[in-house]
């Protein structure tokens, strides 16, 4: 992973709340990569990463990180005139000494020096949670460069599921899909609103859920529609299965479901397996 991008995708693929994750910068970080990890081919996600801001968003980050800022004429006499930030430079009677009759500090080369600021320095705490706040909203933005509109209709599907739109039985239960098995199901939720096609897109969303699946159905006469998963029964598959048909399944169909072994099919070799059929 060399990008933020990188990382927060996969972050978010792994289910991981983005806001539990927090960027820091330090000065030896790596100048050709983005993202430094103590492993190079580091692919967990961390919950400390350390990012050079340099790498892409040096414009941005330039003055906030800098070692040796030299602040404007302006700002500088402003600094001078703040008591607090003088007196942490200077002591009593060195400031006694140093300021004029008219209790100026006079133009010294000791004072000049002052305008050099390495604000990372005086303000660590600071400066670290500006950097965080700022690379968490330069991600959020990098991740959806290049998305078509499309891919922003099901980002808002899926935030409508999460907050009850689609019902509480939705809401509750969606977390058991992951984030690529929720963009299907979403993607094919647009699909219904457009189509009305219920049966085709129940069937499409089992294949691409259940990989190597086959659905069987009879829509005109006995309104049955038929699941072939071929991989092992669990509760959590159960659930993704009770959700997909609840979203997508007309009331009239009857359903049966195979997990590991099927009735055979005549002419399918695949499914004419001794020892791995059932009777229907």
């Amino acid at each position: 992973m060399n990008y933020i991008w990188e990382f927060v995708i996969r972050a978010k693929r792994n289910g991981i709340d983005l806001d539990t994750i927090t960027y820091k910068f330090d000065d030896d970080v790596s100048p050709y990569m983005e993202l430094s990890f103590a492993n190079i081919n580091e692919t967990s996600i961390l919950s400390t990463v350390n990012v050079n801001p340099f790498y892409r968003y040096y414009e941005i980050f330039k003055n906030l990180l800098s070692s040796d800022l030299l602040l404007d004429e302006e700002e500088f006499k402003r600094l001078l005139n703040d008591e607090e930030f003088v007196r942490s430079h200077f002591d009593d009677d060195e400031l006694e000494r140093l300021r004029d009759e008219n209790g100026q500090l006079p133009d010294t080369e000791k004072i000049r020096s002052l305008r050099h600021r390495d604000i990372k320095s005086d303000h660590p705490e600071i400066v670290n949670t500006v950097l965080d706040i700022t690379v968490h909203h330069l991600a959020k933005i990098d991740i959806h460069m290049g998305m078509n509109k499309r891919e922003y209709h099901i980002n808002f599907l899926i935030n409508d599921m999460k907050h009850g739109y689609l019902g509480s039985y939705v809401q509750k239960n969606m977390s058991i899909f992951t984030h690529d098995e929720l963009v299907i199901v979403a993607n094919n939720i647009l699909n219904l609103y457009a189509t009305g096609e219920e049966i085709h897109l129940l069937k499409d969303s089992v294949r691409r859920i259940f990989k190597g699946a086959y659905v069987f159905s009879n829509t005109e006469e006995y309104f049955e529609i038929v699941f072939f998963l071929r991989t092992v029964r669990t509760e959590a598959k159960e659930e993704k299965m009770a959700l997909l048909r609840y979203l997508f399944l007309p009331f009239k169909y009857s359903y049966e479901t195979y997990w590991e072994k099927m009735f055979g099919v005549i002419e399918s070799p695949e499914l004419m397996i001794m020892g791995d059929i059932v009777q229907y």
